[in-house]
């Protein structure tokens, strides 16, 4: 079975964690599987995926012609277009614009020829009509969740695109159970065709203790601190974080640093308002997007790791910290629960008060922070890469057998 990997779209900085859930998938299918993977990328981020390329693993980027083609039939503007989700444009396109668009450089000819299924390892398909099997990563449906950190135009993208992904793709890849449910509720897709495979953790490389000085001495980060990795969206509650360590200095009497590492969006500035309303300027640092040598040495001399977002598909950072044996604390919300795996280390991402207290007793506490470390280890080795992978090939067998399944039927 040739299994193609389609990271077109992503870069490190846009992205973030649909960007590591690629990589960390395609170095698990590298190293434990002999599955024949091919990675589709784009002329401009082909060097970030060249690293992936072995003996079972080749890159074939793209087009650039294709940057422009993608620009008029990419699902968003189908989607959002009456003339062009019409009966009649689909019936256009099949018909003629498949020769023009292989021409001029399309992939779909390309993709037919080099896999027999293709992953799209985010919430949609790239383009809906694929006579191939396809599989889908839909990682969340927080819309439906928490609809005020979305603009009108972004839900009616993701209602319909997400939607019809999600009913014409091959099979559905989920990280966990709850998303299932979400999907199946919402959706409306059949529970069978939606397969909870668990992101995987493989081991970490050695962590230069060189890295962290420089990185130190670039961000003046004092010796002393707690982290906290993730994009300034609203839904990654920063703004009660920085609440939480306020009252942590002025109620627990325990001043401390506060790193966030990761992409600053529009959302900063009111974040950066808040930092200035509570008077701690010098206590906040936010390092924007930071290489993954840096954040490892970042994380590994905090005095603890924070988590505490209001809605999380899955955590790498989590993972991360629980990997380098760095305390870590998290919100009792969706999957955490269950990758932290001890109740003692959650609270309400809502609850400022709790979230300082936590906060203080994983700084102040020995035997909490002991503890804490030695549950982390074995949440770790519970989820290694070698146990996880082969959901996945599972997976993408069950696509190919289900798309061939489909088609005989429906020519019978």
């Amino acid at each position: 079975m040739r299994v193609g990997i389609f990271v077109y779209p992503l870069s490190d900085a846009e992205v973030g964690g649909v960007q590591q859930y690629a990589e960390r998938l395609i170095a698990a299918l590298e190293k434990y599987t002999d599955t024949e993977t091919v990675i589709f990328c784009s002329p401009w981020n082909k060097e970030k995926f060249r690293k992936y390329v072995s003996g079972n693993v080749s890159l074939f980027t793209l087009s650039k012609n294709y940057k422009y083609i993608r620009g008029f039939f990419h699902n968003k503007y189908i989607a959002t277009n009456r003339l062009l989700s019409s009966s009649i444009k689909l019936f256009f396109y099949n018909r003629y614009m498949r020769e023009i668009m292989a021409t001029l450089g399309d992939y779909e000819k390309r993709l037919k020829d080099i896999v027999d299924v293709i992953h799209f390892p985010y919430q949609h398909l790239d383009r809906y009509y694929l006579h191939l099997p396809t599989v889908i990563t839909l990682h969340d449906l927080q819309q439906e969740h928490h609809p005020e950190f979305f603009s009108k135009r972004e839900i009616k993208w993701r209602a319909i695109v997400c939607k019809k992904s999600a009913e014409l793709s091959s099979r559905i890849i989920v990280s966990y159970e709850h998303v299932k449910k979400d999907i199946v509720k919402f959706y409306h897709i059949p529970p069978d065709k939606i397969d909870v495979c668990r992101m995987g953790f493989e081991q970490l490389p050695n962590i230069d203790e060189k890295i962290f000085t420089i990185v130190q001495k670039k961000y003046h980060i004092p010796e002393e601190y707690i982290i906290y990795s993730a994009q300034t969206w609203p839904h990654k509650n920063h703004i009660r974080l920085i609440q939480a360590l306020k009252r942590l200095h002025d109620n627990y009497h325990r001043k401390i640093h506060l790193v966030c590492t990761g992409k600053k969006n529009e959302f900063y500035m009111n974040i950066k308002k808040q930092i200035i309303a509570l008077n701690l300027n010098y206590y906040v640092t936010f390092t924007d997007y930071v290489a993954d040598d840096e954040l490892l040495a970042l994380l590994k001399k905090a005095k603890a790791s924070v988590i505490p977002t209001l809605y999380e598909a899955g955590s790498y950072p989590l993972m991360e910290a629980m990997a380098v044996g760095t305390p870590v604390i998290c919100s009792n919300v969706t999957s955490l629960p269950e990758q932290i795996g001890d109740q003692r280390f959650v609270f309400n991402p809502n609850d400022v008060e709790e979230l300082a207290s936590k906060l203080y007793l994983i700084i102040t506490d020995d035997t909490v922070r002991r503890e804490n470390i030695e549950n982390g280890k074995r949440q770790i080795e519970r989820i290694s890469w070698q146990k996880m992978i082969p959901n996945f090939i599972n997976t993408y067998s069950r696509a190919l057998s289900d798309f061939y399944a489909r088609n005989d039927s429906e020519c019978n």
